[in-house]
């Protein structure tokens, strides 16, 4: 057989695997087979995205699951050839699917439960992270857990679940995060601690908590800075409590930390 007439055996039989029924079978292929390989196809995409968003497929009605198992399979085309990547893949077509009818709160509900593995297997290590084991994130500058993934929603997803398959929406924000003992975990955060974190991981400048504490005092327009600044120190002691924050690191005005004081975690 040609390269050219295999290749168009290849198309034929792959649009009869993504659209079942619906393309005209290759030669040489009979329907029965085709429904076999159709599918093996969709048990084993099925089986996949069970297990990555078991939650959304809880709480989904089984049509609606099925539905959106068969649009994705005939409709996207997926960036990349490996399989337990599908789910990202997944992820990204119902985030610009909206003619899916899913409940509102779906979308989120799928992008939480893949962070928490986006976040168990990412191939970083939190003792990676160096800082000074001395040095107050209040005066200095403060080090967010690099596994640590802050988002906002406007529904509480981390309510759902297969006896709970509904919430209200209400806007929520948490972080998500690996400790060192590489236990996934969530901290839910109010809007100040959460702008706060933000700030923190976007401070490429490297200024200090305080400095960052003033500058989110600017944003609120708050009538006391140096209150919102001593309640900052509290929120950064928290923060380092449950390890989203992983120390601090000297400003670079500041004298450099010794190397008895430097310290790598873990």
């Amino acid at each position: 057989m040609a390269i050219g007439d295999f290749q168009a055996v290849q198309r034929a039989f792959t649009a009869g695997l993504r659209t079942p029924g619906m393309s005209a079978t290759p030669g040489g292929v009979t329907p029965r087979q085709m429904d076999i390989y159709a599918g093996l196809v969709d048990r084993n995409l099925d089986a996949l995205l069970r297990g990555a968003f078991p939650l959304l497929h809880a709480v989904l009605p089984p049509s609606r699951w099925i539905f959106c198992i068969r649009r994705f399979l005939s409709d996207y085309r997926a960036q990349t050839p490996v399989f337990p990547r599908l789910p990202l893949e997944f992820l990204n077509f119902l985030s610009h699917h909206p003619a899916l009818e899913l409940p509102g709160f779906a979308r989120e509900l799928a992008h939480y439960e893949w962070l928490e593995v986006e976040v168990a297997f990412h191939p970083a290590e939190v003792s990676d992270e160096v800082v000074d084991a001395q040095a107050d994130p209040f005066r200095h500058r403060p080090i967010a857990n690099p596994l640590a993934r802050l988002v906002r929603y406007a529904y509480p997803v981390h309510e759902l679940d297969a006896f709970n398959p509904t919430v209200a929406p209400a806007p929520t924000a948490f972080v998500i995060y690996r400790a060192l003992d590489d236990r996934v975990s969530r901290l839910m955060l109010t809007p100040v601690t959460a702008r706060l974190l933000e700030l923190i991981q976007k401070n490429t400048a490297g200024q200090s908590g305080e400095r960052l504490l003033l500058q989110l005092a600017i944003e609120m327009a708050h009538p006391s800075p140096s209150t919102l600044c001593a309640q900052g120190q509290r929120i950064l002691a928290m923060l380092s409590s449950h390890a989203v924050l992983l120390g601090a690191r000297l400003n670079a005005r500041d004298e450099p930390p010794s190397a008895a004081r430097e310290t790598r975690l873990g």
